[in-house]
């Protein structure tokens, strides 16, 4: 008798899961309080206030902001 296992559809790693979660969650809290673009502009890659006021934590910021849904799905699919 010839028995066939079945392979689980999706086979990603837990941290890349949660991660890839996190990535959506954190861009829907993002669209749902910043209305006019304030908090991209206060903790994304900005050159002139990085240049100005030493704000190094936007170095790290900037990676934890998308511009869009398909943005941050990218993002959480592909990374």
């Amino acid at each position: 008798m010839n028995e066939t296992t079945k392979e689980p559809f999706f086979t990603a790693p837990w941290p890349a899961v949660v991660l890839s979660g996190l990535i959506l969650a954190l861009f829907a809290l993002q669209s749902q309080f910043d209305t006019n673009g304030d908090l991209v502009y206060m903790l994304g890659l900005n050159p002139r206030l990085l240049w100005k006021y030493d704000t190094f934590y936007a170095l790290f910021t900037t990676l934890f902001l998308h511009g869009s849904w398909i943005h941050a799905g990218m993002n959480a699919a592909l990374g």
